[in-house]
């Protein structure tokens, strides 16, 4: 798995505080806990290999990149990253709201726990 990082160059920069703080949080857990050297575990900018990606391509509705980094490091794949420039969007609305703001850590950590002791 090839993940973009958008840690390993100044884009992460311009991103809110609270969404950096998140992001960096969740990568530290996981790392942790996962034991995988990465810096961007919530990046949805993946490669991946057909016969590895079967192998954890079942997901949760929201938290697929980390259910599958983990699941993808449990099984001894090699996890690489990439440096990607990711700008803050400029037009539309955020799929964000106060309630994905108090949500999104509970679900966040309900998956990192599920796949680290039921898979």
């Amino acid at each position: 798995m090839v993940i973009g990082s958008r840690y390993l160059n100044e884009s992460i920069d311009d991103y809110p505080l609270i969404r950096r703080l998140g992001i960096t949080f969740f990568t530290t857990v996981v790392r942790k806990l996962g034991g995988i050297d990465i810096t961007d575990v919530t990046s949805g900018f993946r490669v991946y290999r057909v016969s590895a990606l079967q192998d954890i391509l079942h997901r949760s509705d929201n938290h697929w990149a980390v259910e599958q980094t983990l699941d993808a490091a449990q099984r001894g794949q090699r996890i690489e990253e990439v440096s990607i420039a990711m700008p803050i969007r400029d037009e539309g609305e955020s799929q964000f709201s106060l309630d994905t703001l108090v949500l999104y850590p509970l679900r966040m950590t309900d998956t990192v726990f599920r796949v680290l002791l039921f898979r």
